[in-house]
């Protein structure tokens, strides 16, 4: 096999042997009347080269093609001609973009006739069939292919969907340059789907035009916008068209839809007077979608008393595809930062909201030191903490609501309010009650509140509580003895009348008591292993303050997740004084 010197842009590969053939295809065995050849043309439709068609003639983008083009709209191993007894046949290889005889989409094989045209990506090959003179044919002596040769012509076959390499071809192309850079400013999708459109009726003689979005689970096409050439329309595109287009995952042009077997019999089509139909896949460019993922599609139409729309035009219609998948692309991600950055400051502003919810400072209490902190493991949380003295008593609560983020936030609040509301009235099983039932009307069924309510007499370090399904708080005594504080209860909000019991314990002189949310104890690998380590930082820091000893427990909570707090984190920390401490 050898190549043929040709200008750039097509490289043709002839055998020695098939030059030596006779038009029927053996060497020097009779001679038929005619020959087949194509001719193929330049973009303006200048003839190029007329190059004659052998027994199989392969056409496509990879070098071993008997006719091979650098076209990127070519598949690799494309379309393929075979001469029979019958006449000269075009068969499609399962190209990615079909091939057409005279704009009609060759799904199988096409018998050829005289003066068709067949297109392969943006290649046009005009089909002859050449009388020979009695006596004539191929020899030995000829030593190459016959053809007509119009000199210093350059083939542009060059990937037919690069604006830059369309420019300038024609007045219509130079159109679309001017429309593809109306779409460079930003829209919202709304608009900017109205921009589209309107420049693809700019460039392209087509009636109506509609842009439709794969949208759902699973994802169906849904019209987004319509318009005609006059103005905003309603246009029903055939689902079976949809389809199509979706399904191969190709633009196609249909000269006359009446002439397609699998459409015309279709309501859609029957009742809606549509001539010419193209469509154009909406193709992902982002990495994040993964490779080949269709979005949606561009769908063009015409009347039946106007000209049908052609294979330039669908060329212009896939470049403009390419590029309104790009915007839209462009849009969505540009509204989801907006969003994100709208999120961010409304949950940053909550956050602040928050925080001036929870007490800001620990109270001041003559032979007791207090400390509570929170750490959300988002801006906002469901953990809660509170306090609140009198001469005589001290009142504490810490609670966790289920859920992170913005929801259990707002639990939180009605919790507060609950709390606040409720925390004084008599026996704090009684308190309890009420709050569980003012927090139940508040809470979908799903949502509840872990919960440890306290009141501490400030004279002799009395304490009585309830546990609401919250971790069990630790009371460490000077001696190095210490008690999980577990009675109470059920969580709050799970059913509208529930039953507390009340526990009691002493604060010793020197005794410490710490109250956290499952945040803290998590961190270990189970609960007894989180209060034995609670418990003996607790004894090891016994001198220090209780905000100083709450900083060495958040710290050591971080050594022992070594990640990032995939949970809300909450604690108290209340320690009773010894006799003469300060």
């Amino acid at each position: 096999m050898v190549g043929m010197p040709c200008p750039a842009g097509v490289v043709l590969h002839i055998p020695i042997s098939e030059m030596m053939k006779t038009a029927s295809g053996s060497p020097m065995d009779g001679f038929r009347q005619t020959i087949p050849e194509v001719t193929v043309r330049d973009v303006h439709g200048r003839t190029y080269r007329r190059i004659r068609l052998r027994q199989h003639t392969t056409v496509g983008r990879a070098e071993d093609n008997d006719l091979f083009f650098p076209d990127s709209l070519l598949s690799r191993h494309h379309a393929e001609f075979q001469r029979r007894e019958d006449g000269c046949y075009v068969l499609d290889r399962e190209s990615a973009n079909g091939t057409y005889v005279n704009d009609i989409r060759v799904h199988d094989e096409q018998v050829l006739h005289e003066g068709d045209t067949i297109t392969v990506g943006g290649i046009a090959l005009e089909f002859h069939e050449t009388a020979l003179p009695d006596g004539a044919g191929e020899g030995p002596g000829d030593g190459v292919v016959k053809a007509e040769v119009v000199p210093e012509m350059t083939l542009r076959t060059k990937d037919a969907i690069d604006v830059t390499n369309l420019i300038g071809e024609d007045r219509l192309l130079g159109v679309l340059c001017q429309a593809t850079n109306t779409l460079v400013v930003h829209h919202p999708l709304p608009d900017l789907f109205d921009k589209i459109l309107e420049a693809i009726l700019h460039a392209i003689p087509a009636e109506r035009a509609a842009i439709m979005l794969l949208e759902g689970q699973p994802p169906v096409p849904t019209l987004k916008a319509a318009r005609s050439r006059f103005g905003p329309d309603v246009v029903r595109v055939s689902q079976g068209i949809a389809k199509r287009a979706l399904d191969d995952r190709v633009a196609f042009l249909l000269p006359d839809v009446f002439e397609d077997p699998g459409l015309r019999d279709r309501d859609s089509v029957r009742t809606d007077p549509i001539r010419s139909v193209m469509c154009a896949p909406l193709w992902s460019t982002s990495n994040r979608d993964g490779p080949g993922r269709v979005l949606g599609l561009v769908y063009l139409d015409t009347q039946s008393d106007v000209p049908p729309l052609t294979y330039r035009d669908l060329q212009i219609l896939t470049v403009l595809a390419n590029v309104t998948a790009g915007k839209i692309e462009s849009a969505r991600l540009l509204e989801e930062d907006l969003h994100r950055r709208r999120l961010e400051e409304d949950m940053r502003l909550a956050g602040q909201i928050q925080c001036h919810l929870l007490p800001r400072r620990a109270p001041e209490i003559a032979g007791y030191r207090v400390d509570g902190a929170t750490e959300p493991c988002l801006m906002v949380g469901g953990d809660y903490f509170d306090f609140e003295h009198d001469d005589q008593h001290l009142h504490m609560v810490l609670a966790d609501v289920s859920g992170k983020g913005i929801g259990a936030a707002m639990l939180m609040v009605a919790l507060q309010a609950a709390v606040r509301a409720h925390w004084r009235d008599g026996s704090l099983p009684e308190a309890t009650a009420r709050i569980n039932q003012t927090f139940h009307k508040t809470v979908p069924p799903d949502k509840y509140a872990t919960f440890f309510v306290g009141r501490l007499d400030l004279l002799t370090g009395a304490l009585t509580y309830v546990n609401a399904g919250q971790n069990r708080p630790l009371l460490i005594q000077p001696d190095g003895k210490w008690q999980s504080l577990a009675v109470g209860g059920t969580v709050l909000g799970a059913f509208a009348e529930t039953n507390y019991q009340q526990g009691t314990a002493v604060l010793e002189p020197g005794a410490c008591l710490l109250a956290f949310s499952d945040g803290i104890s998590d961190s270990w690998p189970d609960a007894d292993e989180a209060d034995r380590q609670l418990v003996a930082l607790a004894q090891s820091r016994r001198h220090v303050t209780a905000a100083a000893l709450s900083a060495d427990i958040f710290r050591a909570v971080d050594q022992a997740n070594g990640l990032k707090a995939s949970d809300d984190r909450t604690l108290l920390v209340i320690q009773r004084l010894a006799n003469g401490s300060s």
